[in-house]
């Protein structure tokens, strides 16, 4: 990518403890993080305060609030790390403006938008077509390797 040097300068790497808070739901994200290593989860609070879990994140894989990272308001979500985890923190206002001043970056933000909006779509059509058995074959088809790695409760409140 052109300019990496600078723009890798921006990038810090966090490591977040086994049952940390990476973020909360009303903070303000202006970040994306990237999992070098370790599992988190992404989870909404319902109002009796019980977790639902719209995703895991693992290795190689990303996240952020869109909607906090656009301005239109804080995280509606947190981020918890299930195991240790290093992450980079890169600043997402430096992406797009690497993206309006070169055709390269751009290409990455709308791959990885891509990315993001294939996996939300897949998520959504499971969720909304298939009963929790089937959601549970699809994940175990899917994403095996995360059943040993997922507690029982947070494999329940995904499902």
């Amino acid at each position: 990518m052109p300019d990496w040097e600078t723009f890798e300068r921006a990038i810090s790497v966090v490591r977040a403890d086994a049952g940390s808070t990476i973020f909360d739901s009303g903070d303000e994200v202006h970040d994306l993080f990237l999992v070098r290593s370790g599992l988190v989860k992404l989870v909404y609070l319902r109002v009796d305060g019980s977790e639902w879990i719209k995703s895991f994140i693992e290795q190689g894989m990303s996240f952020s609030s869109i909607s906090s990272i656009a301005g239109v308001g804080p995280a509606p979500f947190g981020a918890i790390a299930i195991e240790d985890c290093v992450l980079e923190r890169l600043p997402f206002a430096g992406i797009l403006r690497r993206a309006d001043e070169d055709a390269a970056w751009s290409r990455a933000v709308r791959n990885a938008l891509v990315d993001f909006a294939l996996r939300k779509e897949e998520r959504e059509c499971v969720f909304l077509t298939m009963k929790p058995p089937e959601r549970y074959r699809h994940l175990k088809t899917t994403r095996p390797n995360l059943l040993g790695r997922v507690l029982q409760k947070d494999l329940a409140a995904f499902l």
